[in-house]
């Protein structure tokens, strides 16, 4: 599926629009032809969609198959922009443009009949709401929808006024929505090649903020976006730099393809000065900090890096009375981000704030199908998976259990005794008993997992860490059938890879429980003061999944749906981005 933004009626693509709309509105519809070329087509912007000519011969179930995938890719990735339009067929078209009271105006939504049904409209109307709230010319939307489109358009907090009415005899009514405006001014950005970023961050935060970022760099594709990571473990203790140096995040940030410079050399204060020093020698036109840690004073390092010439903003983070210098730097910013949505409601999970600060930062819309993680992993390290599992023996019939107990905070970690008496209890289960399970642990733990299956003979059992690279981890899950996990990134990336997790949750923390709730299978804390070893390994017995197998057909789809961008990520393994310091890592959990 391909796409292409045109402005105005002198554009060759323009006929293209005219055909989808003659085939759906005159010729479908019976409406007169010659009211649907107007005047305001000179002025509007020009939404089309694209599909590659099927040739003679084709069956039309394949046709239908192929349809549905790029449907379901252009839900959680968008479709390519395209300048290429040879061989390709309009399918489907929108309009958009500012009426005379200065609102944006949507119609001539349109749909080639046999295109229907694949969720393709609501493709167009989301790009035209993400290019509206780029552009930054109005808050206001509006549009006149049939009454049989009501619905569909209040999915997307559209809101009917008035009463309807007819236009060219078929009922319409008017309805409307606001959009949220980036606080960086549209015309910084247009002027801009370079913005730099600044955040801490643990795996579970990228999980979620990878999403944003890449909605960023196709909100703005001109800009190079650089990212400088703060290490909240910064010391001066140098025994402790080979692992902070190796964090195995660094591996996911530099493949990702988003960033075109990063700085991670930030693990002792002499070396993040020199970080810093670099960073105000590139005068970055913007500097963008989404620190929401007071101790790290993000609001200071974006100020100093943009200096007195660029855009600064940071989080409106709310100091203690005695943080008078962070209150100090916080003023002196050119703009501000509000660390949670007012009036979200409980029910918020993290996304939602990450969405809300893209929005605030660029305009740039995240809609909650928008939101999901996804981890693209190398076929390299797909392949180390598997070879992995054939070395431990594991066969085909086998349910294969990944079992994550330990995060970086105690309270969130269950205790060893209670991994291997959920294995014993599993195995004692008709349909679990021949599963091969793997105990994930940080390499110092390692020899005590060991240990402990060697003591109890844990059959089937073995211990992992994701020792040489962080790609060593998804990839182990996704080649998993279950994944149990207590509150860490793990369960966020079991999500990711799409395999059915069992996470273990403290209820004070219901802002992070893993997106997809297809997948996910929530067991909580009793009390809020309970930490995770308070729940028993009965509990997780309870929940387990009818089928070990369930996750595999869904599996299979998700991988047939990613195979289009196996040689992307083989592509990124050999160039990746350009980044400081050591990609090898070992493995660290944690938000």
């Amino acid at each position: 599926m391909k796409f292409i933004w045109i402005k105005g009626d002198r554009v060759a693509a323009f006929k293209d629009a005219l055909a989808v709309r003659d085939q759906v509105f005159t010729q479908e519809q019976g409406f007169p032809a010659e009211i649907d070329y107007d005047a305001m087509d000179c002025q509007s912007w020009h939404l089309l969609l694209y599909r590659m000519r099927e040739k003679e011969g084709v069956d039309a179930s394949k046709i239908e198959h192929d349809l549905k995938l790029e449907a379901r890719q252009s839900g959680h990735k968008a479709s390519e922009r395209s300048s290429d339009l040879d061989n390709l067929e309009a399918i489907g078209t929108l309009r958009f443009f500012l009426n005379d009271d200065g609102e944006y105006q949507v119609g001539r939504v349109a749909i080639l009949k046999a295109y229907r049904g694949y969720q393709l409209g609501q493709f167009l109307l989301k790009e035209a709401l993400k290019k509206m709230a780029v552009l930054a010319e109005s808050r206001e939307v509006i549009l006149h929808a049939q009454l049989a489109a009501k619905g569909f358009y209040e999915r997307y907090h559209f809101k009917a006024e008035g009463e309807s009415f007819l236009e060219e005899g078929e009922p319409h009514i008017t309805m409307r929505r606001e959009l949220t405006l980036g606080k960086i001014p549209a015309d910084r950005f247009a002027s801009a090649e370079r913005i730099l970023f600044i955040a801490h961050l643990a795996i579970g935060d990228f999980t979620y903020l990878q999403n944003g970022f890449r909605a960023f760099k196709e909100a703005y594709p001109h800009l190079k976006i650089d990212l400088f990571i703060e290490e909240v473990r910064c010391t001066n203790d140098p025994k402790k730099w080979p692992f902070l140096k190796k964090y195995s995040l660094y591996d996911w940030v530099g493949k990702c393809g988003i960033f075109d410079k990063i700085y991670n050399k930030n693990y002792s204060p002499a070396l993040r000065l020199e970080s810093i020093v670099e960073a105000k020698l590139q005068k970055y036109p913007i500097v963008v900090s989404i620190e929401t840690l007071a101790s790290l004073n993000g609001a200071g390092l974006a100020r100093d890096i943009a200096g007195p010439d660029g855009f600064a903003m940071g989080m409106d983070i709310r100091y203690r009375w005695y943080q008078i210098r962070e209150k100090l730097d916080l003023k002196k910013l050119d703009a501000t981000i509000e660390v949670v949505k007012p009036h979200n409601g409980s029910d918020r999970h993290i996304s939602d704030d990450y969405a809300y600060w893209f929005a605030q930062i660029g305009g740039v819309m995240l809609f909650p199908e928008d939101r999901y993680p996804f981890v693209k992993i190398p076929k390299k390290w797909r392949k180390d998976a598997e070879k992995q599992l054939g070395k431990w023996g594991v066969q085909a019939d086998q349910p294969i259990i990944f079992i994550n107990h330990i995060a970086k905070n105690p309270r969130r970690s269950w205790k060893l005794s209670q991994v291997r008496e959920l294995i014993e209890l599993m195995q004692q289960q008709s349909k679990w008993k021949n599963s091969f399970f793997i105990i994930n642990g940080i390499p110092e733990i390692l020899p005590e997992i060991r240990a402990l299956i060697e003591k109890h003979q844990l059959t089937n059992t073995v211990a992992f860490s994701a020792v040489d690279n962080f790609f060593q981890l998804p990839a182990m899950l996704a080649a998993s059938d279950l994944i149990i996990s207590v509150e860490t990134a793990v369960m966020h990336l079991a999500n990711a890879v799409h395999v059915p997790v069992i996470a273990l949750m403290r209820i004070k923390t219901l802002e992070w429980v893993p997106l997809n709730e297809k997948l996910t299978t929530l067991i909580f804390t009793p009390k809020r003061a309970d930490v995770i070893s308070d729940i028993p390994p009965q509990r997780v017995i309870e929940v387990l999944p009818e089928d070990p197998f369930a996750g595999r057909a869904k599996k299979m789809l998700d991988e047939s749906l990613d195979a289009s961008d196996n040689d992307a990520d083989d592509k990124l393994e050999v160039e990746g981005s350009r980044a400081e310091g050591e990609l090898n890592a070992s493995t660290e959990d944690g938000e």
